[in-house]
């Protein structure tokens, strides 16, 4: 993806309205990723730098061009009347607090977002540690199963008759119990049509 970025950069160089840049979040940049909420690599993000919005459209030189193009002005301080009655009443109120206040109203936020991101967090490990247990158990049980001679027969049935195990899917196994399902149907109303001749 760096030779389409770098041709997406190239093509708007000389911009006086768009700018197209990059920022590695792993070096001097890291503080400017944490704040624009950048959680994973290559992260791309369009729009007022105040307000970005995360890009999830293709990567390729030919869609970065073709989606940059369409870009235009959008709310932001340096554009206060793009923006919609909403955002306009935030500018203002935000515009009009003290620095204390300001501060205070950014903390809440991140101690509001840190609650919530360690509630979903611990939802996400709690389904982990399941599906650990599942796969244990699940390991455990088909060990039990095939200890009663399992691999000692496909042995014997290979050195004796030639046929090689293949494991079957689940789709197979469905797909055959449809099938003896469907057999037993027809020869029932098989039985019935004769019965009615």
């Amino acid at each position: 993806m760096k030779a389409d970025w770098e041709a997406l950069m190239k093509k708007y160089e000389a911009s006086e309205t768009v700018l197209v840049g990059d920022v590695d979040c792993t070096a001097s940049g890291s503080s400017l990723c944490d704040e624009k909420g950048v959680e994973g690599f290559p992260t791309i993000k369009f729009g007022s730098p105040d307000d970005l919005d995360d890009y999830d459209g293709g990567r390729d030189s030919t869609s970065l061009i073709k989606f940059a193009s369409t870009l235009k002005a959008m709310c932001g301080l340096n554009n206060i009347h793009l923006c919609d009655a909403e955002r306009k009443a935030q500018i203002t109120q935000m515009q009009a607090m003290s620095e204390a206040e300001l501060t205070g109203f950014i903390e809440t936020v991140d101690a509001e977002v840190l609650k919530v991101t360690a509630k979903y967090e611990q939802i996400t490990n709690d389904l982990e540690a399941k599906m650990e247990l599942a796969e244990a158990e699940s390991k455990e049980k088909v060990q039990e199963i095939q200890q009663k001679g399992f691999n000692f027969a496909k042995v014997i049935r290979f050195d004796k008759f030639g046929i090689k195990y293949e494991k079957k899917s689940e789709d197979e196994e469905e797909g055959e119990e449809e099938g003896e399902g469907g057999e037993e149907d027809e020869g029932e109303n098989g039985k019935e049509g004769k019965g009615e001749l």
